[in-house]
C-alpha cells in the first residue's frame, strides 16, 4: 500500500458514490441522507490516513497531512 495511490482510490471512489447519491436524490429526505454519507466517508478517510501516518516516516507524515487538507476541501465544496 503506497499512500498516493491509496488516498487517490478512497478519493475517487467517495466521490463516485457522492455523485450518484447526488443522481438518485430527488428529495430533500434524501439530500439529508446524502449529505450525513458525505460526513461518513470524509471521517473514514481521516481514519484510514491517521492510521497509515502512524507507520510511516515523518517526511511521509507531512505529505499525508497536506494530502488530508486537499481531500477535507474538495468534500466540503461538494457539500454545496
Amino acid at each position: 500500500m503506497t499512500d498516493p495511490s491509496l488516498t487517490v482510490t478512497l478519493v475517487v471512489m467517495s466521490m463516485v458514490m457522492i455523485v450518484l447519491l447526488m443522481m438518485m436524490a430527488t428529495n430533500m429526505m434524501m439530500m439529508t441522507m446524502v449529505i450525513i454519507y458525505i460526513y461518513i466517508i470524509a471521517l473514514v478517510i481521516s481514519v484510514v490516513l491517521r492510521r497509515i501516518m502512524v507507520g510511516n516516516v515523518v517526511d511521509a507524515e507531512e505529505e499525508d497531512d497536506e494530502e488530508e487538507e486537499e481531500e477535507e476541501d474538495e468534500e466540503e465544496e461538494d457539500q454545496w
